[in-house]
């Protein structure tokens, strides 16, 4: 069977089999797989802060009563929202050019720089929550780090199920 007999002609299917083409298409597959990889990541942060299933130090009675009486929210890593409302995925701005196409050069999810909580940067106060500052008697409560190694395991079990990274 000659390969002009399913329909295209064969200068159609060199073109859309081109190297270059095949390796756009695999730089917009990295793409989706980041994109999908970093939404999946603010998920998981975001469930664990409203669930509160990562088994942290319950608060202070100090501060529990503060955050009562001001009308704060109880939960940990939670007190007006704001912090929760920043965890997002931002495209990078970085790109690349490859057959004539832009790629971006991946996503950021988290806490960017940025974003202010009145006058001091939101990813600080995240930095204090998931590390603890010993000498203001905060715990560390580690949400980042768990939710990585939870978003690594799943990865892993895509990556088998799929047939992928082999």
């Amino acid at each position: 069977m000659d390969i002009r007999s399913i329909g295209e002609p064969e200068d159609e299917i060199r073109s859309r089999f081109s190297p270059e083409k095949l390796s756009v298409r695999a730089n917009q597959a990295a793409e989706a797989r980041a994109l999908r990889i970093a939404n999946r990541f603010v998920e998981i942060l975001k469930s664990h802060i409203e669930l509160q299933d990562l088994n942290w130090d319950p608060l202070s009675s100090d501060y529990a009563a503060f955050k009562r009486a001001t009308g704060l929210d109880p939960r940990i890593w939670i007190a007006t929202g704001l912090l929760l409302e920043q965890i997002e995925v931002t495209p990078s701005k970085e790109t690349t050019s490859h057959g004539g196409t832009e790629i971006r050069k991946g996503f950021f999810a988290g806490i960017t720089r940025d974003k202010m909580h009145d006058d001091v940067p939101t990813w600080l106060i995240a930095d204090a929550l998931e590390h603890g500052v010993a000498e203001r008697g905060l715990p560390a409560r580690p949400l980042f780090g768990p939710s990585e190694k939870e978003l690594v395991n799943e990865e892993k079990e895509y990556d088998r199920t799929h047939g992928e990274g082999r």
